[in-house]
């Protein structure tokens, strides 16, 4: 046997016997005669087994027992007196066994053996269980982080600038536990620091080198994550391996994630650009347009008056003045349909309009974007 005895009586002899039956049976064993020298031996030793008598001179077994019963030691009270009251009192105690004396080397060898027996296998399963609580955590850990991944996909949706998205990055950083700042840099660079903190001249410089170095930059216990628009910097990647692959795993969902974001909000500002000149332009042409029908219809009048009035002057029969003034009106009508064309266009255009509008209505809408609060400030 593999353990390491203690054995606690007050007789001399039974503390030789057991010493002398052990001999060669375990790897260590120690006596006390009893509880004071128990205790003291304890103080820098830790055997396995106790073999503990009821019965001590300046204490009681049962009560020594509660100073000294752990998981991973167990007890064997002997005693002389083998009684139904001594076992159950043993029992309660939390005793592993119960030997009464006088007792055979075979039987007590055999008990003895069947107690390591014991604490082995409950130590096995002590570590079995340990594995089991470890394991169900990590698979709660994931289940977690799988969740808020999910959730923070959804905010995205929600998110109407580049505020926002910051808001919503210091979020996850926070969940994740790690350290960060975040830049955006299209047109310029915008850098953020968690709680709408500013960033150092030098983190902002660190950007302005590392944002066209890949997808993933490490550097001392800092990594950049770059995207086509937008950076973000872990100030504190793990050491272990294996934590800081999650972590890399973890930030190039976030990093995609809030490109693809991004890519929408400059979409939606590109079209509203583009519906506000639209805008503008529909109202030009459809002025353009009532000033031309004005001109138009002043010049036709006008026109038509001076020649049916130079008639007379000009000498011309009946046929020859009505084949002039059809003349005329012939090609007032192909103005007018040229008008007419002009005033459909307008139609359509403005058609056009209200549909992008509306469509830039339906994108605007959805759920509110998450109100995030971080209260720290983070030094580079």
């Amino acid at each position: 046997m593999d353990n390491h005895v203690l054995v606690v009586d007050d007789d001399p002899q039974y503390r030789q016997l057991i010493s002398d039956m052990l001999d060669g049976e375990v790897s260590q064993l120690g006596t006390a005669a009893d509880a004071g020298e128990a205790l003291r031996y304890l103080e820098d030793k830790d055997p396995s087994i106790i073999l503990l008598d009821l019965e001590l001179p300046d204490r009681d077994g049962i009560s020594l027992s509660q100073d000294l019963v752990r998981d991973d030691r167990a007890i064997i009270f002997v005693s002389g007196h083998n009684t139904l009251d001594e076992r159950l009192r043993a029992w309660q105690a939390g005793a592993a066994d119960f030997i009464a004396k006088p007792f055979a080397m075979a039987e007590f060898l055999a008990r003895l053996n069947h107690c390591s027996q014991f604490l082995a296998s409950k130590q096995q399963l002590s570590e079995k269980e340990a594995r089991s609580r470890a394991m169900a955590f990590a698979s709660m850990k994931e289940a977690s982080q799988y969740g808020f991944i999910t959730q923070f996909l959804k905010n995205l949706m929600a998110c109407q600038s580049e505020e926002q998205l910051a808001a919503l990055f210091f979020a996850a950083a926070d969940f994740f536990q790690f350290k960060a700042s975040l830049c955006f840099h299209h047109q310029g660079l915008r850098c953020h620091g968690p709680g709408g903190q500013p960033v150092s001249p030098i983190e902002a410089n660190i950007y302005s080198l590392l944002i066209h170095q890949g997808r993933l930059y490490p550097f001392g216990s800092r990594l950049m994550v770059n995207d086509q628009h937008l950076s973000f910097l872990v100030k504190d990647m793990p050491t272990d391996a294996v934590e800081a692959g999650k972590l890399r795993d973890v930030v190039a969902v976030l990093v995609e994630g809030m490109e693809a974001k991004w890519r929408d909000l400059h979409r939606q500002d590109t079209m509203r650009g583009l519906v506000d000149t639209l805008q503008g332009s529909m109202g030009d042409l459809a002025n353009t347009i009532r000033q031309y029908d004005q001109r138009l219809e002043g010049l036709i009048t006008n026109l038509n008056n001076e020649i049916r009035m130079s008639f007379h002057l000009l000498e011309l029969n009946e046929q020859q003045e009505a084949f002039f003034t059809n003349l005329i009106d012939q090609g007032a009508d192909t103005l007018r349909a040229t008008e007419g064309d002009l005033r459909e266009l307008e139609v359509r255009l403005k058609a056009m309009l209200e549909t992008a509008q509306a469509t830039m209505v339906l994108e605007s809408q959805g759920p509110a974007a998450p109100v995030v609060e971080d209260d720290d400030v983070e030094l580079f």
